[in-house]
């Protein structure tokens, strides 16, 4: 089985790899290659996600639809690159430890303590979301780690 986002970060390095070499693949030369790699006919059903400059991948890349410059390619497409924020992931991981270790309580002392942490680590995940060069100062970082060792269920490790 292949590894999580194998399939987009395969389509992104192709685009890119075209780009390099002057050319900007179409629709349909994505399309192809999309069936190629999966055995699927449901591109269209990736294609919004991977135009879509908010998506939150760690190599912060993203398809676009050229529409003026190089004009003998408007209709094509390009990849282009957005900042993301290095925190997002661990964050965003962290937020899920916290989700799980509070759905698994079983008390409400406990769960108040685990409530006050993720909507801490919410705090942080939004801040990094609209700063792309935010970084949580250390005591904060350090506080992290322990929720991480202190709540990470025995199933995730």
């Amino acid at each position: 089985m292949a590894k999580y986002g194998y399939i987009t970060e395969t389509i992104l390095d192709w685009v890119e790899k075209e780009n390099d070499e002057g050319r900007y693949p179409r629709y349909t030369d994505i399309n192809n290659k999309y069936q190629r790699i999966s055995g699927s006919d449901s591109f269209s059903h990736h294609l919004p996600n991977w135009r879509n400059k908010l998506t939150e991948r760690p190599c912060g890349r993203y398809l676009k639809k050229i529409e003026s410059f190089p004009s003998n390619h408007v209709g094509n497409y390009t990849v282009k690159h957005s900042e993301v924020n290095p925190y997002l992931a661990k964050l965003k991981k962290l937020v899920y430890i916290l989700t799980c270790a509070y759905n698994d309580t079983g008390y409400t002392s406990s769960e108040n303590s685990i409530q006050s942490k993720l909507n801490s680590v919410r705090d942080t995940l939004l801040r990094c979301k609209v700063d792309n060069n935010y970084k949580p100062d250390k005591q904060r970082l350090l506080k992290f780690n322990d929720y991480y060792r202190v709540h990470l269920p025995e199933r995730l490790k």
